[in-house]
């Protein structure tokens, strides 16, 4: 008993003689608070960073999965229209990747290609032929090619207006299904947003030619301009013509010069009479001869 009273009495001593920890002072904790920031800051710059390699390795992994499929399918293609409609598939795909890209002249390239596919095989009121003109649209009007892509809208919503008639048709036969009325709805209001899509492209088209004839204008004015401009000045012209004239016409008028002249005074007259008749005297004597 005796040596356990001491075991627990030195254990009491030893838990005394425990140095506690300080607490951290207030600047102290600021300064770890920042780092620990700036540490979270640089660690999202860098995840940031290494997201954006990861979705450029992930873009260039499926461009490759996409070249391979696209090898296979063509040499392939003689097995059947189902290998064929895979590649046309091969191709839409790769349309899509390059206008995702950027690259809108290479996404038609590609889009071009699985339309001959499927034009070939497919209804030409087929909903999948609408949509590679709808993606052809949508990279001609990123491309700014406005007249290009009112034509390719313009085929999709034909190709959808004919799919509608024949839904319409089955309908007034009394073989509509409740799938075929959510097409229906679909099919309405899809072809809503292409006049929508067509009717942006058609303004995006006339303010570029606004812009344009701008510039136009400021480097080399117009012929509109240039005639404007003449007639301006002709007008201009003819004020200063007859401004001119109205002048010329105050000019020849007889102007009243009396009030310049200067009156003789009498005295001088007098003095000049004197002078003459004194010299007419002198004239008159002949001087004597001695």
């Amino acid at each position: 008993e005796e040596e356990e009273e001491e075991d627990a009495s030195d254990k009491e001593e030893a838990e005394e003689t425990v140095i506690k920890p300080a607490k951290r002072s207030r600047p102290d904790a600021e300064e770890e608070e920042e780092e620990e920031d700036d540490d979270d800051g640089e660690g999202g710059a860098a995840a940031a960073a290494g997201g954006a390699d990861a979705d450029g390795s992930s873009l260039q992994l499926a461009w490759e999965n996409l070249e391979i499929a696209r090898i296979v399918f063509e040499h392939n293609q003689a097995k059947g229209d189902d290998v064929k409609l895979k590649l046309a598939s091969v191709f839409y795909e790769m349309g899509n990747y390059q206008l995702e890209t950027g690259s809108f002249a290479d996404a038609v390239t590609e889009y071009d290609k699985c339309l001959q596919i499927r034009q070939e095989i497919m209804d030409p009121a087929s909903r999948d032929i609408a949509l590679v003109h709808f993606q052809r649209g949508v990279a001609f009007q990123n491309n700014s090619d406005f007249d290009d892509a009112v034509s390719a809208y313009k085929k999709a919503k034909s190709a959808l207006s004919a799919n509608l008639q024949g839904l319409i048709k089955q309908a007034e036969t009394g073989t509509m299904t409740p799938d075929h009325e959510e097409e229906v709805a679909s099919l309405e209001s899809i072809i809503q947003e292409l006049d929508t899509k067509i009717a942006d492209a058609e303004d995006e088209k006339k303010v570029k030619q606004q812009s344009m004839f701008s510039v136009a204008d400021l480097v080399n004015p117009s012929a509109s301009s240039a005639s404007a401009f003449k007639e301006a000045a002709g007008a201009a012209g003819a004020a200063g013509a007859a401004g001119a004239a109205g002048a010329a016409g105050e000019a020849q008028q007889p102007r009243d010069l009396t009030t310049l002249v200067r009156k003789k005074s009498k005295q001088p007259a007098a003095a000049a009479a004197a002078a003459e008749g004194e010299s007419t005297d002198s004239a008159g004597k002949r001087p004597k001869q001695e």
